[in-house]
């Protein structure tokens, strides 16, 4: 009996640790350069991604039943995920929620979908006649990567969201005007 015990701690322990270079094993970081531009101002920012983990198919499904409710219900339920990851854009940065990977095909590359729960920068509330930041609660990242980790993307750092009738993901940004690229995207690590 003392020897199968043992014999079970021994395979349990060799488990956990296979468990645990897994766990390390998923996390992909991302470098980029996310630029904007508003009229005659352009601006650019060093941004890491750091993911750790990606979305099961029920949280997706979960994200997206809360955002055809809209953004209020869909950051609630974002903010009950386990944390995913980071997005730094500058010296700014927000925890990601929601990391959701999509195989283009073999070999063609992924499209990554990336949430927080919280906004990162409402761009543009400091200039006379600002919008109201209300609603706008989350910031969402795309990217859309080649096969070799690199590719471009875009940043909505403050956004409202919603899901259409075809259930594709409809984004409206704070700063409606000025579209931040995400550009330069290099997969630094997986």
């Amino acid at each position: 009996m003392r020897i199968l015990t043992s014999a079970i701690v021994i395979a349990l322990s060799i488990a956990a640790a296979g468990l645990v270079m897994l766990v390390a094993q998923t996390t992909e970081t991302y470098s980029a350069t996310a630029t904007a531009k508003a009229g005659a101002n352009k601006a650019s920012r060093d941004v890491t991604i750091s993911v750790t983990r990606f979305a099961s198919d029920q949280e997706r499904a979960a994200v997206i039943k809360a955002a055809k409710e809209g953004t209020a219900a869909a950051r609630k339920v974002l903010a009950g995920f386990a944390d995913a990851g980071v997005i730094q854009v500058g010296e700014r940065k927000a925890v990601i929620k929601y990391a959701f990977k999509r195989s283009k095909g073999p070999g063609a590359g992924d499209l990554l979908t990336l949430a927080t729960s919280d906004p990162i920068a409402f761009l543009g509330s400091d200039q006379p006649g600002a919008a109201s930041t209300a609603g706008f609660d989350v910031a969402i990242a795309i990217m859309d990567l080649k096969g070799d980790g690199t590719g471009t993307g875009e940043l909505a750092p403050a956004a409202k969201v919603s899901i259409d009738q075809n259930g594709a993901l409809l984004m409206q940004d704070y700063a409606a005007s000025t579209v931040v690229w995400l550009n330069g995207i290099k997969r630094a690590s997986k």
